[in-house]
């Protein structure tokens, strides 16, 4: 049983065959341009996460702004939701005669 083993292992290693000069070139060449496809391709969705926040953040702003326009024509078109109430006591700041006739009041 031990010389079939040795005969086994002998005959395996005589008939092992040797790759060609430029076997083991083209090898780590396809090796090599694997690794750079796998790159590639972690780059190219860096780069869609990085377009996809930049259009979401492009968005928001456009949003905003135009919101923001959107408020300035309502209050140039006088559709304002709640008007200052300018009553009587605040109007007495600005009426000229009502302050004359507070003031000739507090004098006397």
């Amino acid at each position: 049983m031990a010389n079939n083993n040795q005969d086994i292992k002998a005959v395996a290693e005589q008939s092992r065959i040797k790759p060609p000069h430029g076997a083991w070139g083209k090898l780590e060449d396809k090796l090599d341009a694997d690794l750079k496809l796998a790159e590639r391709k972690k780059r190219k969705l860096f780069s869609g996460l990085i377009n996809i926040a930049a259009a979401f953040a492009i968005l928001i702003v456009c949003v905003f702004i135009y919101q923001e326009t959107q408020q300035d024509l309502e209050v140039s078109k006088g559709n304002i939701a709640e008007w200052e109430e300018l009553g009587t006591p605040l109007d007495n700041h600005y009426n000229i005669t009502r302050i004359h006739s507070l003031t000739e009041a507090y004098k006397s």
